[in-house]
């Protein structure tokens, strides 16, 4: 019975080391999950605000871009700064390789003025909290 249980334990421990490797891991985040917005890279990013107007007047949030491509959207406002690695409504977290990258925020509705454009500088092995005022 004792080496049976020598033997779940030892398995489980392999199992657990064999699933997490370098690639998976961002230096200040931990372990990330690897989804369509959230790969591994040499750096991160979350976004996140706590200024309720363009979240108000425009529908649906919203809708951010990184070097032209879709990479999430906010539709909720949050008055805590976010940690690195979490995704809701109020903030998204992404990967990013290392160097600048240009950011366009926007939204849709009528009465929607909101619109960012600004440059991020993604460091290797460290998160930027971006806030948008």
């Amino acid at each position: 019975m004792k080496k049976l249980f020598k033997l779940i334990v030892i398995f489980s421990f392999l199992v657990v080391v064999h699933g997490c490797n370098e690639e998976s891991y961002i230096e200040n985040i931990g372990f990330v999950e690897e989804s369509n917005n959230q790969m591994p890279g040499n750096g991160s990013v979350v976004f996140w605000t706590s200024n309720a107007n363009p979240i108000f007047f425009c529908n649906g949030g919203l809708n951010f871009y990184v070097d032209g491509s879709y990479v999430g959207t906010l539709s909720e406002t949050r008055n805590v700064v976010p940690n690195c690695g979490t995704s809701s409504a109020s903030s998204f977290s992404i990967s990013l390789n290392e160097g600048v990258h240009s950011v366009t925020a926007n939204g849709t509705g009528e009465f929607c003025t909101f619109s960012y454009n600004f440059n991020i500088d993604i460091i290797r092995n460290t998160c930027l909290k971006q806030e948008l005022n």
